[in-house]
């Protein structure tokens, strides 16, 4: 059986493009192994999708 999981989290965030900052929140789930640095790694992905680099981030458990 597979234990996940999840963070409550707030990243800060800039358009590199527009140089615009910005503050995201949200939730991740992620493997119990993994614990931050799996769950930066999902949050990183997340906004790169979106053109955003994360700046820095910040986690507690939801």
């Amino acid at each position: 059986m597979a234990y996940t999981t999840t963070y409550r989290y707030t990243a800060d965030v800039i358009d590199l493009s527009t140089d615009r900052a910005s503050v995201r929140e949200g939730n991740v789930t992620v493997g119990s192994s993994e614990g931050h640095t799996g769950a930066r790694r999902v949050v990183e992905a997340r906004y790169s999708q979106q053109g955003l680099t994360v700046t820095d981030v910040q986690f507690w458990k939801a």
